[in-house]
């Protein structure tokens, strides 16, 4: 009788946690060329919103291990706001510390991390572009597998806008990638 019980619990821990998630309406990957990400090779969401409501916008990618740098430093334009007027952020995503433990979770060869973007209230319904690019001070990255973006539905209607790097000051034109990864041998 008490493993049945223990089963039940389980199971009605897993429907109440599952049922606590925001929504999701949005959630798209795209592949980067892994040997060189150029600079100019951007990549661009088209998200359709059909209800107005709160949004949670996280940034997802997927790194391989041969990543040299402990952050990957992005440019994010989106026109959320005024679907013509285009907002443009940085975000800098820690990828790994400087010892070359990987943040993100990984299978084989491949990891990946997700970082919260953005949380935007009240977002009409329309189609919307978000597009991403690499701000490294090289011409192309290496290493960087997929980007994607996850858009979910928020409940709460006091959420309030969050971007940590958008509070930062800009006092360089492109952030810094960090120190290169110390493999212990």
């Amino acid at each position: 009788m008490s493993r049945l019980m223990s089963r039940g619990i389980i199971l009605l821990s897993f429907i109440l946690f599952a049922c606590t998630q925001p929504k999701v309406i949005y959630h798209s990957f795209q592949s980067v060329n892994t040997k060189e990400w150029k600079v100019q090779d951007s990549l661009f969401f088209n998200i359709p919103i059909e209800q107005r409501g709160n949004l949670l916008i996280e940034i997802e990618l997927r790194h391989l291990a041969s990543y040299p740098f402990t952050y990957i430093p992005l440019s994010i334009s989106y026109n959320l706001n005024d679907s013509t007027l285009f907002t443009t952020d940085t975000l800098s995503i820690l990828v790994a510390d400087l010892e070359g433990h990987w943040k993100g979770v990984g299978l084989g060869s491949i990891f990946q991390k997700t970082d919260l973007f953005l949380i935007q209230n009240n977002q009409e319904p329309g189609n919307y572009t978000i597009k991403i690019s690499h701000i490294n001070q090289e011409e192309s990255l290496k290493g960087v597998h997929d980007i994607g973006i996850k858009i979910s539905n928020l409940k709460s209607s006091d959420t309030r806008s969050i971007n940590s790097q958008k509070d930062k000051k800009q006092n360089s034109k492109s952030p810094k990638l960090g120190a290169p990864i110390t493999q212990k041998g």
